[in-house]
């Protein structure tokens, strides 16, 4: 009986695809819309959700991302005020343009471009083997059959990464020292020094202000989980003996795998330096997560502000002053970031590290709780309040993650404090895409955990919209098809039609 009703089904599928398919485009469009807007409807009566929500679903059931409720705000509006013209004067529903109906073709279509761009990729990559096997079988008959250059690479087992790598060694960007070689470097000092000074001038005209001292005294803790951490330790130490005002720097080593000779070179390290206090915890196999939440709690509120900080990545000396001064003149903010400088092949002398790799550094955007949903942000080496971890504000790490843990925290962040991220347009930090690193290894699982957590976040932005806009004020009010400002748009029409 199932087998029957899905035999149906599928018929009566082909039959609407094949009637869409013989019309007219500008038909075929108009019954396309007209299909999806009766259909949200139905649902919506059927399961009590309103329309937005069924048009979500409709796009997650054919695959797209998440993200996209704004475009099923409008399509709900459209929706509304087609239903409403139809009680008013029954007729044929008229040709409306719904945005989720555009965006589900243009996913679709999308899909299936990249579904016959990747099968004739692989294509490619299979056909210079085959030629190998035909020039095997060819030589053994006296015949000489040799692969095209293009593809020599592939013989050797190279990737295009090492490929890259020999012509630049330093990364992709090809972008080697600019006509003011060795000037980057002190460029970006000085404007981080400007910008201290800056930001130490509002702090001067705003001490009219009653002013409460954070406990802690503005120092800092620097978490450091350290996993075979051999290879980049030496200049990472190196990097962490530049960073400026060690005496309010509390760094805390969590020894998750080492070699004893690591070990030992680390605590002499700490002993010889001038740090106000360090900490080491050895703690063998525990993840990245469950490294941090233990330094939080081994540091406790003996300090302001915690960062932290992957043995393979490296600061600008200044860079923990910005990010503090930051957190020390905007109170409202939670957690401060700066623009970030990719590179791709280590160096212990940092100046080196920044001449070579000018090119990459990023822009960061606007950061938020809507903003971070879109892309990873605040990233790798955020600063942020001690006082945060409390248990009545966002509590610890979730250690079930493997490598979104951070990004789980920093959801939590943004829906329990507005406006809680700070950026610093400077590339203070400087972020090594390590091609064995848990994050950012080929097939890592940050990929599906990093989806796992933003649905989450992402649904209570929906149910926050939902709470304050109405289906009403959206019949009213959105009237614009692009998404992009619709709160702008929402707003004038608001103020066009009290």
């Amino acid at each position: 009986m199932m087998r029957r009703t899905a035999s149906r089904i599928k018929q009566k599928g082909v039959r609407v695809v094949r009637r869409i398919l013989a019309l007219p485009q500008t038909q075929a469009r108009s019954l396309y819309n007209n299909l999806i807007a009766k259909t949200a409807l139905r649902s919506s009566r059927v399961n009590g959700q309103r329309i937005a929500r069924n048009c979500h679903n409709l796009l997650l059931k054919a695959g797209h991302p998440i993200l996209g409720y704004k475009i099923c705000l409008i399509t709900e509006a459209h929706c509304l005020r087609e239903q409403r013209r139809q009680q008013e004067s029954p007729s044929v529903w008229g040709a409306i343009q719904l945005p989720i109906a555009s965006q589900l073709a243009f996913f679709l279509k999308t899909q299936a471009s990249n579904s016959l761009r990747a099968f004739t990729q692989k294509i490619k990559e299979v056909f210079p083997h085959f030629q190998l096997v035909v020039a095997r079988k060819a030589r053994s008959h006296g015949v000489t059959l040799a692969p095209s250059a293009d593809v020599a690479g592939l013989f050797e087992g190279l990737s295009f990464r090492y490929i890259a790598a020999k012509e630049h060694p330093d990364g992709p960007s090809h972008c080697g020292p600019s006509a003011a070689a060795g000037s980057y470097f002190d460029r970006v000092t000085t404007e981080s020094r400007q910008l201290l000074n800056s930001l130490a001038a509002i702090r001067r005209q705003a001490s009219h202000r009653p002013h409460t001292p954070e406990d802690g005294q503005g120092r800092i803790g620097i978490l450091i989980s350290c996993f075979r951490p051999e290879p980049h330790i030496e200049g990472f130490l190196k990097n962490l003996l530049l960073l400026e005002r060690p005496q309010r720097l509390v760094p805390i080593f969590i020894n998750a795998g080492m070699s004893d000779t690591c070990r030992q070179q680390i605590l002499e390290v700490l002993e010889a330096s001038n740090f106000h206090d360090s900490i080491f915890i050895d703690k063998p196999g525990c993840g990245i997560y469950d490294a941090w939440n233990t330094g939080v709690k081994a540091v406790g509120e003996s300090v302001s502000y915690l960062t932290n900080f992957n043995v393979d990545d490296r600061r600008h000396p200044l860079c923990l002053e910005v990010q503090a001064d930051l957190l020390e003149t905007f109170s409202s903010r939670q957690v401060s970031v700066t623009d970030y400088l990719y590179f791709f092949h280590p160096f212990d002398d940092i100046r080196r590290l920044y001449e070579l790799n000018e090119g990459n550094s990023t822009l960061l955007p606007v950061t938020n709780k809507r903003t971070i949903v879109y892309r990873n942000l605040p990233h790798s080496s955020p600063m942020w309040r001690t006082r945060l971890h409390a248990g009545g504000d966002c509590g610890l790490f979730d250690e079930a993650y493997r490598s979104a843990g951070d990004a789980d925290f920093w959801y939590r962040v943004s829906r329990a404090h507005e406006d809680a991220f700070e950026i610093a347009a400077l590339p203070l930090s400087l972020y090594f895409n390590n091609p064995e690193g848990i994050s950012t290894k080929p097939n890592t699982v940050g990929v599906s955990e990093h989806h796992t957590c933003s649905r989450i976040h992402y649904r209570a932005l929906m149910q926050e919209i939902d709470n304050s806009v109405s289906p009403e004020f959206a019949e009213r009010h959105l009237q614009e098809t692009d998404s992009e400002h619709l709160q702008l748009y929402a707003a004038l029409s608001a103020i066009g039609n009290p």
